[in-house]
């Protein structure tokens, strides 16, 4: 059963919740979270059923969905009200839980535990935050590099005099509806242009002359126009929306990560030194001075030798008083 597949999903998540599929008044499918406190939340998506819009299957609820599903088009009903996010982060609706669900039609409903902070905490936001999003960047890098040079590549011809071939291994990963994720880990030169570099298209297409049935022809061994089309491209604005040359994004990439990095060690001294004055101001109110102590010690002791003295002294006086009744 999916519910079933869930609630055991969020039972591992360390989160005590009953989970159902059921029908609304509309008779609409909602997935139905019921929590220990009492406080009920159901997710459904605007267009009807959440089994067929979300990508919800029998035996999972992890498939692809439509690809024209976004987050906003999820709406969370806690406590009777119905709520529309422009985020697929959810927080607060239900106490140290978040949810997260994926865009571009992936129904994947994340569950767990929201630390409040600790090493841990920070361990789990550079993996799933930080590092995520700079592995993501690197993808879209890799992903747009390989598809603009296999293009350059697709049109130039080789020694061979034959064009059409790629460059780089046609990438064809699809994960949570995004075509580029995993690029960067999987990009190498196509297996056919290591074996033999007779196939590179380093030749462009002749613009005067066809072969004899129509199809372009190369301009000759001797062309190098292609080669030259492809090593351009570092100065084609590709990336963030074509506002950017690979060089470009690749460079806000590392500044940013530079930027973190020292924003994260001034947090870090920063830190450091609030600790080191707060041990100083804990050792002043509840720390042991041996100077003042020996100090402290002498005092006492003089005080009682001078004590000792006026006892003696009394009883000596005490003494001739006897003697002198006598």
């Amino acid at each position: 059963m999916i519910a079933e597949e869930i609630e055991n999903q969020i039972n591992l998540a360390g989160a005590d919740l009953k989970v159902e599929i059921v029908k609304d008044a509309e008779g609409k499918s909602r997935l139905f979270f019921q929590s220990t406190d009492g406080n009920p939340m159901a997710i459904r998506d605007v267009s009807g059923n959440i089994i067929d819009n979300l990508g919800i299957t029998t035996g999972t609820y992890n498939q692809q969905g439509p690809v024209s599903f976004d987050p906003e088009n999820a709406i969370f009903n806690f406590n009777g009200v119905n709520t529309v996010y422009q985020s697929n982060r959810i927080e607060g609706l239900i106490p140290d839980i978040t949810f997260n669900i994926r865009s571009a039609g992936q129904a994947n409903i994340e569950v767990r535990k929201t630390l409040s902070g600790g090493m841990l905490k920070g361990l789990l936001e550079s993996r799933d935050e930080v590092v995520s999003k700079y592995m993501r960047d690197l993808d879209k890098l890799a992903y747009n590099f390989m598809s603009e040079v296999n293009q350059a590549h697709f049109e130039g011809f080789g020694l061979d005099g034959k064009s059409q071939r790629a460059f780089f291994d046609i990438y064809t990963g699809n994960i949570d509806g995004y075509p580029d994720i995993g690029a960067s880990r999987s990009m190498k030169v196509d297996r056919n242009v290591q074996l033999n570099v007779n196939i590179l298209a380093a030749a462009a297409r002749d613009p005067f002359n066809t072969a004899a049935n129509g199809l372009p022809i190369s301009e000759g061994t001797g062309s190098g126009n292609n080669a030259l089309l492809m090593s351009n491209l570092k100065f084609k604005h590709t990336m963030s929306e074509g506002t950017a040359t690979f060089n470009q994004f690749f460079n806000e990439i590392i500044s940013d990560i530079g930027t973190k990095a020292n924003e994260a060690s001034r947090i870090v001294n920063n830190q450091e030194l609030l600790l080191m004055k707060l041990e100083n101001v804990r050792e002043q109110t509840s720390g042991v001075s041996l100077d003042e102590e020996m100090t402290n010690m002498i005092k006492f002791q003089h005080a009682y030798n001078a004590a000792a003295r006026i006892i003696n002294t009394v009883d000596q006086m005490i003494q001739t008083v006897i003697s002198l009744g006598s």
